[in-house]
């Protein structure tokens, strides 16, 4: 009798377990599977089981990387985001237990179906299932249009431009048509070579950097090298890590000015909002460097503006400050797109973004001639020294660099 007793406790408690436990081992199940099978395109871990974890949630996504097949999970704190990017092995262990002691809420997401899962105040596991159509939703209004740069683009997640799923954040609408302007200008003009350095000065967040680097690596070529140089240092620690955490090996960061920096044999040069004659510096880099193709979008023009003294009709131009400030910036940019023509480019000048997303949306763009070896062409040097006398500055700052 006591035999039977102490089974029964003991059936009572397995069928508790069972009862429990059950959705979780069926979760665990689907889990495995959908990784093995890389099936399981994202999964969210939210709604913490204890109120002092640091971590507020969990975001997973499966993303293809040099290595193979990985999955990327951010953990998501107060202020700070941290990705690591998993084998199948590491990503199941981290999961399972993050899904079994830390979060109370988990969705997973695979190409026909989704699995929620979630615990109850008393501690009970509930799954459900629903089918999903195969086809992937886009989060912008525009998924239609032929994108070089698509929204699921593993750097975009980690630049925070679009959410776990590949949809655009809805305050980062204006960042990925940007984005996608500026490599929709640049490709027709990309030099023919199986090996590129490229050198993004002034590269910031190096939202464009890594959109860059993203649609030369789909050109498969030889050897690619893409550096990124800005002068803040916390920036710089942070384009790396996020290069580290995405395993790119061929893109990297530099502290430092455009002026100081040694990069050398540069085949495509970027500056992008470089403020006034820091613009004027990458245009020499890459003019001395013989750049294949360098693009600029110049950010303020202090130089020419406090250098211009106009008289007679001409002194009507300037008598206001704003007409002052864009004669400035038109005779700024005429005279760096002469100086381009000057040492065998060809010069092409678009409008890079609206003006509603930044009023300084110009871009310059130059292609280096077959003969990179001409002599520097003195009729060009001439009409930038009669525009200058017309204004009568006395010098611009590429003058002392390239004459």
């Amino acid at each position: 009798m006591i035999e039977d007793k102490a089974f029964q406790k003991q059936l009572e408690g397995r069928l508790h377990y069972l009862c429990v436990m059950e959705p979780f081992l069926v979760f665990e199940q689907k889990l495995q599977k959908s990784i093995d099978q890389e099936s399981i395109q994202s999964m969210r871990l939210v709604d913490r089981s204890r109120s002092d974890m640091e971590i507020k949630q969990i975001l997973v996504k499966a993303v293809l990387l040099k290595k193979g097949f990985r999955l990327q999970l951010v953990y998501r704190y107060q202020t700070k985001d941290i990705t690591k990017n998993l084998n199948k092995k590491e990503a199941y262990n981290a999961l399972l237990n993050h899904a079994k002691h830390d979060y109370k809420q988990i969705t997973l997401t695979m190409a026909d179906a989704e699995i929620l899962l979630s615990k109850n105040p008393k501690g009970k596991y509930i799954i459900k299932e629903r089918a999903i159509a195969s086809t992937k939703k886009s989060g912008s209004h525009d998924h239609q249009k032929h994108r070089l740069i698509k929204s699921d683009r593993s750097f975009l997640h980690a630049l925070g431009v679009t959410d776990i799923d590949g949809n655009i954040k809805k305050d980062k609408q204006a960042k990925f048509r940007q984005i996608n302007r500026f490599i929709e200008l640049l490709d027709s003009k990309i030099p023919m070579s199986k090996s590129l350095k490229v050198a993004d000065m002034g590269s910031g967040k190096a939202y464009l950097t890594f959109a860059l680097y993203d649609h030369l690596a789909s050109k498969k070529l030889d050897k690619l090298e893409v550096v990124g140089i800005e002068m803040r240092s916390g920036l710089v620690q942070q384009c790396n890590d996020l290069a580290q955490s995405l395993e790119l090996d061929s893109i990297s960061f530099r502290q430092g000015t455009i002026q100081e920096n040694d990069i050398q044999e540069i085949d495509i040069l970027v500056a992008l909002h470089a403020c006034d004659t820091a613009t004027d510096d990458a245009l020499i880099k890459g003019i001395q460097s013989n750049a294949q193709l360098i693009v600029v979008s110049p950010c303020c023009h202090k130089q020419v503006r406090k250098a211009m003294n106009t008289q007679g009709a001409l002194a009507e131009i300037t008598n206001y400050g704003t007409f002052k400030e864009r004669q400035a910036e038109l005779l700024t940019d005429t005279i760096r797109s002469l100086y381009l023509q000057a040492y065998g480019y060809k010069v092409t000048v678009s409008e890079f973004v609206a003006t509603s997303h930044t009023p300084k949306n110009i871009l310059i763009m130059a292609t280096k001639g077959q003969n990179k070896n001409e002599l520097v062409d003195r009729t060009i040097l001439d009409k930038i020294n009669d525009l200058k006398s017309q204004f009568e500055i006395s010098h611009h700052y590429l003058d002392q660099y390239l004459v």
